[in-house]
């Protein structure tokens, strides 16, 4: 028996067991969590996973994951609540994002309503209006800006005197 487990480890399973609705006990998780007030999602899969009727108003749900036209983190229902969504940027979620292109496709969602990160962070919009709105980031990354923040990075080390050039 691992030193950690044991009669403990089987009453946490249980009591997590016990919790879990009919659907399973991973359903019973991903409720929760997408019960809070920040909720990420990062997987690759082909379903969603993450239900809009499970969030609470003023959520903000950030899906990094599913960077391909054929697999979906989000259902229509997060994009019918959602009153904000934005992305790092609109070409890319074009051809990547499956949870943008569906439900543009159901007309769930336009293209008109998605906007692009920068947008918000330059103060050329608003993005959340009110405490109760829910707000949807569908990140699938930009390998550019990874580059240039790095290089931020380096150079501020450079400028103090830290870090360990290798």
């Amino acid at each position: 028996m691992h030193p950690r487990r044991g009669a403990d480890d089987r009453a946490g399973r249980r009591l997590l067991s016990d919790r879990a609705q009919p659907r399973g006990i991973l359903q019973a998780c991903r409720r929760e969590a997408a019960e809070q007030d920040v909720v990420v999602t990062i997987t690759s899969s082909r379903d969603p996973v993450l239900r809009g009727e499970w969030l609470r108003p003023g959520a903000l749900v950030c899906a990094a994951g599913a960077n391909n036209p054929s697999s979906r983190e989000l259902d229509n229902v997060v994009l019918e609540r959602a009153t904000f969504v934005c992305c790092d940027w609109k070409e890319q979620a074009r051809i990547e994002s499956a949870d943008l292109i569906e439900p543009i496709q159901h007309r769930v969602l336009d293209w008109l309503e998605v906007h692009e990160l920068h947008e918000v962070v330059s103060g050329e919009l608003p993005g959340r209006q009110s405490h109760d709105d829910i707000v949807v980031f569908k990140s699938n990354g930009i390998a550019a800006w990874d580059v240039a923040i790095a290089a931020a990075a380096v150079d501020r080390a450079r400028e103090r005197g830290v870090g360990l050039a290798l």
